[in-house]
């Protein structure tokens, strides 16, 4: 099995064509069926398996991203069917300014964010077909999400300059605390004891995951909690009360409080649209 994927190559500025986006199953044993497609794909996986992709192959596991070129041969072997998130998008022409990604990236802090970025995506990319200057927006957004996805790759696939063990703890503290926001979206948390949890100081946990995300925790715990509301209240038929209790509001009237706050409609409304 290889450990040393090859690289995706991708210019720096321009505006990926979206083809496909969404949540898909797969089943697919022993390699038998091989995918040639004329667009590049990305896929972050919510199964254990392995993947081939060229002459190369790979252990898949939850959070696993891997990039299939296009024009490449791509197959699987997955003993049990299985969940992924994709988006194939349509190669551009080459340009001497271009940023190199990993045909395959292990899992890490950073999954669970490119999820979320990934949901994002494809929640736009279903817009497109509004009517008019609406689907025009929609396509202009999902493209700059995607390039902006990529970008995001090539900046966490770096190899990361050495750090001291402190400096190297702090930072694992605060991916950690992302974590833990990103997992636990219906539990009540408090600053205090999410820095009890990664075993760092208040004011310091404070201090350093500003500083990394430009936002306070609850602020960006909020951000967090209404972006998955948006995504239920969008792509599921549950009532607005258990979606309030789903990202940590079980209480209907303040679900729609914090829901007006952040997106200037009520949570019926944003649904209705």
């Amino acid at each position: 099995m290889s450990s040393s994927p090859s690289l995706f190559r991708w210019p720096t500025r321009t505006f990926p064509t979206i083809k496909v986006a969404g949540r898909f199953p797969l089943h697919r044993e022993n390699f038998q069926a091989v995918y040639c497609a004329p667009t590049h794909a990305i896929h972050l996986y919510d199964y254990h398996g392995f993947i081939r992709i060229g002459e190369k192959q790979f252990e898949l596991s939850p959070g696993v991203v891997t990039i299939s070129p296009a024009g490449g041969e791509t197959s699987y072997h997955m003993p049990r069917k299985g969940y992924h998130l994709c988006i194939h998008f349509h190669p551009v022409t080459a340009t001497k300014d271009q940023i190199k990604i990993p045909t395959h990236l292990p899992p890490g802090p950073h999954s669970s964010l490119l999820s979320q970025r990934m949901c994002h995506i494809a929640r736009l990319h279903q817009t497109t077909a509004l009517p008019g200057r609406s689907g025009v927006i929609a396509k202009t957004a999902a493209s700059t999400a995607l390039q902006e996805l990529l970008l995001y790759l090539a900046v966490i696939s770096q190899p990361q300059p050495s750090k001291s063990q402190r400096t190297l703890r702090s930072s694992d503290a605060v991916d950690q605390t992302v974590r833990i926001l990103s997992e636990s979206l219906a539990e009540p948390l408090s600053v205090p004891q999410l820095a009890k949890q990664v075993g760092l100081s208040r004011d310091y946990l404070t201090k350093l995951f500003r500083q990394r995300h430009g936002l306070t925790i609850p602020r960006y715990l909020q951000t967090l909690r209404m972006d998955h509301a948006k995504q239920l209240l969008t792509e599921t038929n549950l009532s607005i009360k258990q979606i309030g209790a789903r990202v940590g509001y079980p209480d209907p009237q303040h679900f729609n409080k914090r829901f007006r706050q952040t997106e200037n409609q009520s949570p019926s409304e944003f649904r209705s649209r």
